[in-house]
């Protein structure tokens, strides 16, 4: 995988939270932040709060947001396709803030799942030819206006 930078971008303020207890409580450093994951045929699996790409976790906060309805669906949906392509999930909600040491369990209890699954992956961070990246700033101010219908309908651009 030729992860070419570290993407700190968060599209949610609970995001970088997220992030600082993986790397401070944790200490893992290198993590990806929003920036999508595919299977090996190019196929977009999904978009990650967190991507710990050493180990192979997916990190998400889900908010009130994600309790009902069809975003609990959708995000059910999503954890499966990340499981099936060898990625761990783990999950952050707003009672782990008061209390963050269940949520750290179970971070690093996915992250030693992970690792013993060993080093065959079904996943990579690298985009096909054919993908327009949206993970920064910079990447999204220079899309047109249908590709950012397109591509931000539930983003800030």
């Amino acid at each position: 995988m030729r992860a070419s930078r570290i993407w700190l971008t968060s599209w949610s303020p609970m995001e970088p939270e997220m992030r600082l207890r993986w790397q401070l409580d944790l200490g893992l450093p290198h993590l990806l932040c929003n920036h999508p994951v595919f299977d090996l045929a190019g196929n977009h699996i999904g978009t990650p709060d967190l991507l710990d790409v050493g180990a192979g976790v997916v990190g998400e906060y889900d908010g009130s947001l994600h309790l009902a309805g069809e975003r609990r669906a959708s995000d059910i949906q999503r954890e499966s396709l990340f499981r099936r392509a060898g990625l761990e999930y783990v999950t952050m909600t707003s009672l782990d803030r008061r209390d963050p040491a269940r949520f750290l369990r179970r971070t690093q209890e996915a992250r030693e799942r992970a690792l013993r699954l060993g080093p065959e992956r079904r996943w990579t961070v690298d985009p096909p030819t054919w993908w327009t990246p949206t993970v920064t700033v910079e990447q999204r101010r220079a899309l047109t206006a249908a590709q950012r219908q397109r591509f931000l309908r539930n983003r800030a651009a």
